[in-house]
């Protein structure tokens, strides 16, 4: 026999939303109106405080001869520059890196050159114009 005793029941009310926004949308729309401030474009303010910084104005990057980077503490600084350099000098109307002037090229491994420590080989203008070949 079963016998029927006067249990508590307990409810539990649950909200299910018909609404298909993810939580990432929730919060990033919590506040309308306000935009979100993003990380905005890079300058280059960090390598000029360094270069400033520095004991003979120029900063230190390794290219190795068998190899077409740059690497060591200092690759990171020379790629974030060449990109700041890129930018600034080259032609944005044109598609493919080939099409921009070689005075632009010019332009941009003469500042490569005079920011870091890097002998003025063909080697090392080939590797600056390969990398901000990849970076355009």
């Amino acid at each position: 026999m079963c016998s029927t005793q006067n249990l508590p029941i307990m409810t539990i009310n649950v909200h299910v939303s018909s609404n298909t926004e993810s939580a990432t949308d929730v919060v990033s729309n919590s506040q309308p109106g306000k935009k979100r401030k993003g990380r905005g474009k890079t300058t280059g303010l960090l390598v000029q405080k360094k270069r400033k910084d520095s004991d003979n104005r120029k900063l230190k990057v390794i290219i190795p001869h068998d190899r077409t980077v740059a690497v060591g503490l200092g690759a990171k600084d020379f790629v974030t520059e060449l990109s700041v350099k890129v930018l600034q000098h080259s032609r944005h109307d044109v598609k493919k890196w080939k099409e921009v002037p070689n005075l632009a090229k010019d332009r941009i491994v003469a500042h490569m050159l005079d920011t870091f420590q890097l002998p003025d080989t063909q080697h090392n203008r080939d590797t600056i114009l390969q990398t901000a070949n990849n970076l355009y």
